[in-house]
């Protein structure tokens, strides 16, 4: 993928906005609001390739109906124990199995210097994957 295509700073940032979207659990509003159709028309404006992947993530979604994609949420991000893909920075950034230490702080820190907060309605940790790539859009 290239390093920087001009004007596509805008649809960057879009896909930015439109993958945080996948990190939350997965609702009705998805379709409703073509989330997938949105992410292919940004992806287009970047990369062949990567408007191809974002073709078949839309076509995979449009596949499945929604009960089975919440419990591929859930076994994915939530457990029933230990969750197949932890959605927080700080659990792959360090050797400390908890998610509340200095590297989920400093996330904070990070946000504060940008001039953002994380809305009192985010129930997760500011390290989560989903606030990490809202902060990149934004």
């Amino acid at each position: 993928m290239p390093d920087y295509i001009p004007g596509s700073t805008g649809a960057r940032e879009d896909l930015c906005r439109f993958l945080a979207a996948c990190y939350y659990e997965p609702c009705t509003d998805f379709s409703e609001e073509r989330l997938f159709d949105s992410m292919l028309s940004a992806a287009s404006a970047i990369d062949s390739e990567l408007a191809e992947s974002a073709r078949k993530l839309g076509e995979a979604f449009a596949a499945q109906d929604l009960q089975t994609l919440l419990v591929d949420y859930t076994r994915l991000f939530i457990g029933p124990s230990q969750p197949a893909a932890m959605p927080y920075a700080s659990f792959w950034l360090t050797d400390d199995a908890s998610l509340r230490h200095e590297a989920t702080t400093a996330v904070l820190d990070f946000y504060e210097q940008g001039g953002f907060d994380i809305s009192e309605d985010f129930r997760e940790l500011p390290d989560h994957v989903a606030a990490e790539l809202e902060f990149l859009y934004l």
